[in-house]
């Protein structure tokens, strides 16, 4: 899974914005928690996913107001890329869980 991770990462830059990337990396937290949660069992206090929907969210936040300041040509981001970067997310989360 982590030869699988890192392939669909680096693919997927390819095939997204600049602020798809950053929001995608920034939500990795969220996987890996749903992932231990299903494998492992594990148990997460209900404040450690309100944190990790607060950093997703602060991020998102953040991303925005910048892609409104810089009005430049960026590149697009594809229904491709979208798919690497969940590939990604979850072979990670998976990753993590070893």
């Amino acid at each position: 899974s982590n030869v699988l991770s890192s392939f669909c990462q680096l693919e997927a830059l390819k095939y997204l914005s600049f602020p798809t990337q950053v929001l995608g990396k920034s939500s990795k937290l969220i996987p890996v928690m749903v992932m231990g949660k299903i494998i492992q069992k594990k148990t997460y206090p209900l404040y450690e996913y309100v944190v990790a929907v607060i950093i997703l969210i602060g991020v998102a936040i953040f991303v925005i107001s910048e892609k409104g300041e810089k009005a430049n040509k960026e590149q697009e981001t594809t229904f491709a890329g979208l798919v690497l970067l969940v590939g990604y997310l979850t072979f990670d989360s998976f990753t993590s869980q070893w």
